[in-house]
């Protein structure tokens, strides 16, 4: 006969086992999916692969600011980091693909895409977010509150 323990708490410290395998393969599920997805919308290889680099730098920042803060990689962290990527997206893509239509050198075309596109990035998506974010401040929830390793 096989004995073994079993505790509630189990199911949770099991995560840990597999924690850093998970996080990297849904990151580069995500980001290979984005990057095929941003080829076949704008056709262009550049392009995409300087949203990818872009994605991976601004992943690679979260999880830095985590381990600055203590905050630990589990499961929710994990969902935290991918949702991030795809908020991320919405940020690079509109102003590469101003970009990419403006018309000139390339001075002239990051001018023309920050002057246009820039505006409505910040102040469309990223005051809707933020907003949204903000109200999760007052939520009551434990899975919004940080536990803090010493």
């Amino acid at each position: 006969m096989e004995i073994f323990p079993y505790s509630v708490f189990h199911i949770f410290f099991e995560q840990y086992l597999s924690v850093w395998k998970t996080a990297i393969m849904n990151i580069c599920v995500c980001l290979g999916a984005v990057f095929v997805v941003c080829f076949v919308v704008t056709s262009s290889l550049w392009a995409s692969a300087i949203i990818l680099i872009v994605l991976a730098m601004i992943v690679l920042d979260l999880m830095g600011v985590m381990a600055v803060l203590g905050i630990q990689l589990n499961a929710i962290s994990i969902v935290n980091l991918v949702m991030s990527i795809g908020i991320a997206v919405e940020f690079c893509v509109h102003i590469t693909h101003a970009f990419m239509i403006g018309i000139g050198d390339r001075e002239n075309r990051v001018r023309q895409a920050l002057s246009t596109m820039g505006a409505s990035v910040f102040s469309g998506i990223t005051l809707t977010k933020l907003v949204g974010v903000i109200v999760l401040r007052f939520a009551k929830s434990e899975v919004f509150v940080v536990h803090h390793t010493s």
